[in-house]
């Protein structure tokens, strides 16, 4: 478990650095949905994909280590073969996609308007732009953040070096979310790994909810996986939650 929290970690790191400062698989939706409360609103969410399961209470404590103290993790998905030995801290279980659902703390209570809304995506979408004035020194704040941790655990081994990073820039625009994706590579002793990740920022009931896919990079396939479901689950929450 140590190794799967580290590569977490990493990528929850980076998947929320923007928010503090302000062949393609079948998409099929499972049958039930959970409700959660983001700022007292019930809302329900739906899982990312027909092969993904929801953590569940205990699981989702467990991972709370991995989210970045002004967020708060809402829900958490896993492979339905990886969630059994996830709950029994498999020391070799390496998830090779899962999802997050995740909202800002400080701003959890706040009720966003749409123009609100299109302002914060807009902005967004300008920053993923900029790899100079963004990237390059948000990529540099979270791996030194990351030793930091590693190095107050006594984990000096476990120094992580990241890459360069690719942006994909927005995967897909609708009205009430905004998708965005990346793909990053990191190096850990001799092992270098890929990841590709998609972040939808989402507007239901006047909260404002993020939603991360990731999944192991191999190939184009792994991209159009990554837009379809993303889409695919936005769809599902907005329609589940209509008002």
């Amino acid at each position: 478990m140590k190794k799967l929290y580290i590569c977490l970690m990493i990528l929850v790191f980076v998947g929320t650095a923007k928010a503090q400062e302000k062949g393609v698989d079948e998409v099929v939706h499972t049958p039930t949905a959970q409700s959660y409360k983001v700022g007292g609103t019930p809302i329900i969410i739906p899982s990312p994909t027909k092969e993904m399961l929801e953590v569940g209470y205990d699981n989702r404590e467990k991972m709370e280590i991995l989210v970045m103290a002004t967020n708060r993790l809402i829900a958490m998905y896993v492979l339905a073969d990886d969630l059994p030995r996830l709950t029994n801290d498999d020391e070799d279980l390496k998830m090779s996609r899962y999802a997050m659902v995740q909202v800002m703390r400080r701003g959890e209570q706040h009720e966003f308007t749409s123009d609100e809304f299109k302002a914060f995506t807009d902005e967004m979408s300008e920053q993923f732009k900029d790899i100079k004035g963004f990237w390059d020194p948000t990529m540099k704040e979270t791996e030194e953040e990351f030793n930091r941790r590693m190095k107050a655990l006594d984990l000096n081994e476990l120094k992580m070096d990241i890459g360069k990073v690719k942006n994909l820039g927005p995967l897909f625009t609708k009205k009430n979310a905004s998708c965005f994706g990346m793909i990053m590579p990191y190096q850990m002793a001799d092992e270098t790994i890929n990841i590709a990740m998609s972040m939808t920022v989402i507007r239901i009931k006047k909260r404002m909810v993020f939603l991360y896919l990731y999944s192991e990079f191999e190939d184009e396939k792994t991209i159009s996986w990554l837009r379809n479901n993303s889409e695919h689950w936005v769809d599902a929450i907005l329609e589940v939650n209509k008002e």
